[in-house]
């Protein structure tokens, strides 16, 4: 998560974290398309 607001805990999901072994983590950046699934979903519409 980035800019998250200290009042509210409120933020934005940059990424999903995956483990990638060896201790490493890895979080490829969501895409646009996530974005307006993501949308698509909080309003109930395809």
């Amino acid at each position: 998560m980035t800019d998250i607001d200290p009042a509210t805990g409120l933020g934005y999901l940059t990424a999903v974290e995956s483990g990638a072994g060896n201790g490493y983590v890895v979080g490829p950046p969501l895409s646009a398309e996530s974005e307006q699934l993501y949308e698509a979903a909080d309003r109930g519409t395809r």
